[in-house]
């Protein structure tokens, strides 16, 4: 029996979370007007792993939600909901479809969406806390407030303990 193996060439390794992250670039900040309220949008990407970093803030500046997405693995922050972990998924909304005038194709529509999970997944956590950890497109403040809010203790207190370790090993602080 042969065993053969697929080397998938690639200059970032998917599996290490230091190098995901200093792949990561600032790919743009959007503004969105929501009921007559105007929210700010950052994102980062890796696009050699498809890492992407989002934040949004309010119109005083104040985070109210940020996401790490890595290999369909979603961990985010909100101010309603606190620290989650789930999975993205892509619906197709509508199928490919083949134009018989010209033989193209045209693609189809896809909505993604998110199942959360009913426990945070503490490694995943960790490994979008290293992925920020290691983002040199993200500036300090708003590294620590990312930090900071993936931290939070205010939603679910009997997380904080885990939390505040995990961050004093990842930061390298006693």
């Amino acid at each position: 029996m042969k065993i053969s193996s697929t080397v998938v060439p690639t200059s970032v390794s998917l599996y290490s979370p230091e190098k995901v992250g200093i792949s990561m670039e600032a790919v743009g900040t959007d503004f969105i007007q929501m009921q007559e309220k105007e929210i700010q949008t950052k994102w980062f990407r890796s696009h050699e792993t498809e890492t992407d970093i989002f934040v949004w803030y309010d119109s005083q500046g104040k985070t109210i939600k940020q996401q790490v997405i890595h290999m369909g693995v979603v961990v985010e922050w909100n101010i309603l909901d606190g620290v989650r972990t789930g999975i993205l998924f892509d619906t197709e909304i509508q199928p490919a479809v083949k134009n018989t005038q010209t033989g193209e194709e045209a693609s189809e529509a896809v909505s993604e969406s998110i199942q959360y999970d009913n426990i945070i997944q503490r490694q995943c956590l960790i490994t979008a806390l290293e992925i920020v950890k290691h983002s040199k497109c993200i500036d300090g403040d708003l590294r620590a407030n990312l930090f900071r809010n993936f931290s939070q203790e205010s939603i679910q207190p009997d997380r904080g303990g885990f939390l505040n370790m995990l961050l004093k090993f990842i930061l390298g602080r006693k």
